[in-house]
């Protein structure tokens, strides 16, 4: 098993709740979510515990990604497991003055040879996060779209 472990952050001049409102809407993932990484709902759960998204990166393989835990409004933990990574991840947000810094922390392993063999050449937790970059980014769109839109 190869190790995955990035922690990427957007800090956003938006209030928290609103951020919270945005990441627990869990239905309107695919909507802002890069299509790169295809990500589906599985199933949505009334109080989103154990809603379950699967993710297909391009590429890649498909894996599973379930809501363990929420604590309102500071964080949402995620276990992966299915296909080849297994791990954790977390959603963390934070008031910083009049800013919101948002947080995604991921710890996961990845099984198969080929990915052993990437992770010798290239650190994935780099690769993570160049994902990340653009999931962060139509997060803020996302945001500042809700907030337009009341």
């Amino acid at each position: 098993m190869t190790p995955i472990i990035a922690t990427d952050e957007l800090i956003v001049p938006f209030p928290r709740d609103l951020v919270w409102k945005v990441l627990e809407n869990f239905s309107s993932y695919p909507d802002w979510w890069p299509r790169s990484v295809g990500l589906s709902i599985v199933n949505l759960e009334p109080e989103l515990l154990g809603s379950t998204f699967q993710l297909r990166p391009m590429g890649g393989r498909a894996f599973y990604c379930r809501v363990e835990s929420m604590d309102e409004p500071n964080s949402i933990r995620m276990q992966y497991f299915g296909g080849f990574i297994e791990g954790r991840g977390e959603w963390r947000i934070e008031s910083v003055e009049d800013l919101t810094r948002i947080q995604y922390e991921l710890d996961v392993l990845a099984a198969g040879r080929m990915v052993a063999w990437i992770g010798r050449i290239f650190p994935l937790g780099r690769f993570h996060s160049f994902q990340m970059k653009d999931v962060l980014s139509r997060l803020e769109r996302q945001i500042k779209k809700v907030a337009e839109n009341g």
